[in-house]
């Protein structure tokens, strides 16, 4: 009777990431203790871009005070000895970096794509004829301008583009519309 499960000892660690840069970004990770502090960093660069050469990273406690900037890239994580729950912050060192400035955050930084009407109704075969023709056959309804939108309600099927009476109702439309462009393509 005499043998028991032998379960060796944990060796491994959670840590909380979080990144300076990026605010929004966090994450925990499991380390094993004898990871390489340069393998820790491979492993976060994956996780948030930040290259293993622009990077530092410094280990905090639970209560938010440092306790070590971990730069010997040889050492083991498990000489710092970090339990459970502490934080890694990535500082990235790069100023020229995406992260750098809100780049991957702030979605105002980038310039958005803009198209006259005159331009756009110049391109064939575009949503907004597709609209035009669905609402031009009479048996939906017109809905609202601009976005498509996929939901039920009252078991009415509605698209952005009308309101079908159900769900037959749209697959004959849309089986209909395929049966037509295949006529003018032969």
């Amino acid at each position: 009777m005499g043998s028991r499960l032998q379960i060796p000892e944990n060796d491994s660690v959670i840590l909380h990431i979080t990144h300076f840069n990026l605010k929004t970004f966090s994450d925990e990770v499991h380390f094993w203790g004898d990871a390489k502090i340069a393998a820790v960093k491979v492993k976060l660069w994956k996780k948030c871009g930040t290259s293993v050469e622009s990077m530092r990273l410094e280990l905090y406690d639970h209560s938010g005070i440092k306790i070590s900037d971990l730069s010997d890239d040889s050492r083991p994580l498990g000489f710092f000895s970090p339990p459970d729950g502490y934080r890694l912050l990535i500082v990235d060192l790069d100023p020229s970096s995406l992260t750098s400035g809100g780049w991957l955050e702030d979605t105002s930084h980038v310039q958005k794509y803009t198209i006259s009407d005159e331009a756009y109704n110049k391109l064939g075969g575009k949503s907004r004829k597709f609209r035009e023709k669905l609402a031009a056959s009479g048996s939906v309804t017109s809905g609202k301008k601009g976005n498509l939108r996929w939901g039920v309600s009252n078991k009415k099927f509605d698209f952005g583009v009308g309101v079908f009476k159900s769900d037959l109702d749209f697959f004959l439309q849309m089986k209909d519309l395929r049966r037509r462009r295949r006529r003018r393509r032969r």
